[in-house]
């Protein structure tokens, strides 16, 4: 089975929620939601040329209103079962390494601005990948006016939602290398869950497709949505089995099953075919 390579390119128009640095009874997601900021890209990777690279980032306002945006930089990495996680420092922390500027920008309504980044890494640090979150937090004057924001002490909450932008910066000849290493099924969620392993030295949003058989005959096909493996590193990922308005696979009768497909990384395609086995207890 094979998809058109316009279904796996990256979306990059970021509506305006993602990780809420405050959230509980502060305001709605609703009204947060209609600030409508877009930034673009939201993975940038590079390779290190002569001890540096550089990059930049496009903000877009959407809205009627003008936006007040503060950006920081930080480790992170994406968890097994998590995904997303902060770390409080890493061997291949990028942040000491990238200046970006300006770091507070206020965009006019409907306006587009765009901040740059330099890395420029320590000449005796060793081959391999150096990454960094870039968030950038938008200000409280993205809220309706008649709705000032303030927490349960009544004190002022000056920055919302954040948006990431994540930076891979490579040093030396490195590159991911992407298998799947075992196959669950969960009765409980109706999906099949793979656990995919990098173990190269570079990070890699992958996407992919898949086909689950028995039997060689093909039961459901499916797609691996943008799901980042960091280096040296393994992430599972979900395939579920039941989709809008499709009840035919609500659980799946005792037997083996086999899952084949192809992940791409990059521009490299990497083949998997794996099984599992559904009993009477587990169905």
């Amino acid at each position: 089975m094979t998809y058109p390579i316009s279904l796996f390119k990256r979306a990059i128009n970021v509506a305006a929620i993602s990780p809420i640095i405050l959230i509980a009874s502060l305001t709605s997601l609703q009204e947060i939601a209609q600030a409508q900021i877009s930034i673009t890209p939201t993975v940038v990777e590079l390779d290190l040329k002569r001890g540096q690279a550089q990059g930049s980032i496009l903000m877009i306002n959407g809205s009627p209103l003008p936006l007040d945006t503060k950006s920081y930089i930080g480790p992170f990495t994406y968890d097994r079962e998590g995904g997303f996680r902060e770390l409080k420092d890493s061997p291949q922390d990028l942040t000491p390494y990238l200046q970006l500027y300006p770091l507070d920008i206020t965009l006019a309504a409907t306006e587009q601005r765009r901040s740059r980044f330099v890395v420029r890494l320590a000449p005796n640090l060793p081959d391999g990948e150096y990454r960094a979150m870039i968030f950038t937090a938008l200000g409280s004057n993205a809220l309706p006016k008649d709705r000032p924001l303030t927490n349960t002490a009544a004190f002022e909450v000056k920055y919302l939602p954040r948006i990431g932008v994540a930076v891979y910066v490579r040093k030396g000849d490195i590159s991911p290398k992407i298998s799947v290493e075992n196959v669950q099924w969960d009765a409980n969620k109706s999906q099949v869950k793979i656990l995919v392993k990098n173990s190269g030295k570079a990070s890699s949003v992958l996407r992919g497709e898949w086909t689950l058989k028995q039997d060689n005959k093909t039961i459901k096909e499916g797609l691996i949505q943008d799901t980042t493996v960091i280096a040296e590193s393994d992430r599972s990922v979900n395939l579920p089995m039941l989709f809008p308005n499709d009840a035919t696979m609500q659980k799946l009768t005792p037997g083996r099953y086999q899952i084949e497909g192809n992940i791409f990384s990059r521009n490299q395609k990497f083949p998997y075919q794996t099984s599992f086995e559904v009993t009477a207890n587990n169905k």
